[in-house]
């Protein structure tokens, strides 16, 4: 029909003939979709993509290139099984690079870029050096932060003996006027006996208030050094990863074998350290090659760059020690400043979180509170105003922690 249309008009038909198509990466659907378009299809491809569209099973993106031309579902099928694995290896070696730390990360970087050994040697030492810099520096602030947050815990185990010792007797008396006055068959509390019941409670309430809120202070400083280690969190690593990475550099420049490289590292080996395990290698391998270590600018930066290495992987590995040891040191005495806040408790019926932070409440307002406390003792009938000092609400507080 198409031939009598072109007859009728006299005009000849042209077949579209698009250069840019590449027909060996289309799929058979676009092939199809080309042909009906008017597109001049090679003989080839077009009968390919016409048996591939009678393949009921046959992937949808496949092209001729792909199965070279195949119609066979079976190596169709097999071409993209292979594909298949092709990419799962691509992802695992991608969840490998994820994977590096940063100083592996740097060196595939100097790597992919064409850095020569020797060069990688040099930026790394330099870099391992700076790691292990930090690392020390970290070590030498340590000590002193241990120091202080030990008199800070010190120091709240003084807090809570003396609180104790300052409201022992008043507590006792406090206690039993309570006692008699929850006694149904014991006689009324006296006006007297009421007045001294309330005098009682405020006197315990300042001692806990004030007690509580030296305590607070001290726990807002040894928060700080806290923070202060946490802030070193990666520092001592850092000195590990790039002296492992110098270390590496170091033996490979030396030609030592990697089974060696890896022995370094191996606790076996490295019992003594990590820089003794690189010295073996460095005393193994040398003998060997004697006349390279004199000739060979490479070879003796291979052995300086292992020693460093080893040298920084150590001070690294103690440097992660000393941090862990603070931070388990100062924990401790955390839990020593909240015991002496219970004891406080214990003692006073006034918690922690009864009284703000002296060191960040408003100074004002505490010299008004003192005031207040002072003129309540003066004067017995204001101290049923307020709830530190009124006895039903500190029995309440008694019998809600069970110490009632």
């Amino acid at each position: 029909m198409v031939d009598a249309i072109g007859s009728v008009s006299n005009k000849p038909i042209v077949r579209s003939k698009d250069a840019s198509i590449n027909w060996e990466q289309c799929t058979a659907e676009e092939i199809k979709d080309y042909k009906g378009q008017g597109e001049d299809v090679p003989v080839a491809i077009l009968a390919w993509a016409e048996e591939i569209a009678k393949l009921s099973n046959a992937p949808d993106d496949v092209t001729y290139e792909m199965v070279n031309g195949s119609t066979s579902i079976d190596e169709i099928n097999q071409v993209f099984a292979i594909s298949d694995s092709a990419n799962a290896n691509d992802k695992d070696e991608t969840d490998s690079n994820t994977n590096m730390n940063q100083a592996q990360a740097e060196r595939s970087i100097l790597q992919e870029g064409g850095t020569t050994l020797s060069d990688q040697g040099k930026i790394f030492m330099d870099k391992s050096s700076a790691a292990a810099n930090s690392s020390n520096a970290m070590s030498g602030v340590l000590p002193g932060v241990i120091e202080a947050s030990a008199s800070l815990a010190d120091s709240a185990d003084e807090i809570a003996k003396q609180t104790e010792s300052q409201t022992s007797a008043l507590k006792t008396e406090y206690d039993a006027l309570v006692a008699r006055a929850k006694d149904q068959n014991a006689e009324p509390l006296t006006e007297a006996e009421q007045a001294r019941l309330s005098a009682l409670g405020g006197q315990l309430a300042q001692a806990g208030n004030s007690a509580q809120g030296a305590l607070a202070s001290l726990s807002s400083q040894v928060d700080a050094l806290k923070a202060t280690v946490s802030g070193f969190s990666g520092v001592p690593e850092m000195a590990v990863e790039y002296g492992t990475e110098t270390a590496n550099i170091g033996l490979e420049l030396m030609g030592v074998s990697d089974d060696k490289r890896a022995s370094v590292a191996d606790k076996a080996t490295a019992a003594a350290g990590a820089k003794d395990g690189a010295l073996n290698v460095i005393r193994q391998n040398s003998r060997i090659n004697f006349i390279r270590m004199i000739v060979d600018p490479d070879y003796r930066l291979g052995i300086k760059a292992s020693r460093q290495g080893g040298g920084d992987m150590d001070t690294g590995t103690a440097g992660i020690t000393e941090r862990n040891s603070a931070e388990t040191q100062i924990d401790t005495d955390v839990s020593r400043i909240n015991t002496a806040k219970m004891s406080v408790e214990n003692d006073t019926y006034i918690s922690a979180a009864d009284t703000p932070n002296k060191s960040n409440g408003d100074k004002a307002q505490q010299s008004e509170t003192k005031d207040e406390t002072e003129a309540k003792e003066k004067d017995i009938t204001l101290a049923d105003s307020t709830i530190t000092t009124d006895p039903n609400e500190i029995q309440k507080r008694k019998e809600r922690k069970g110490l009632a």
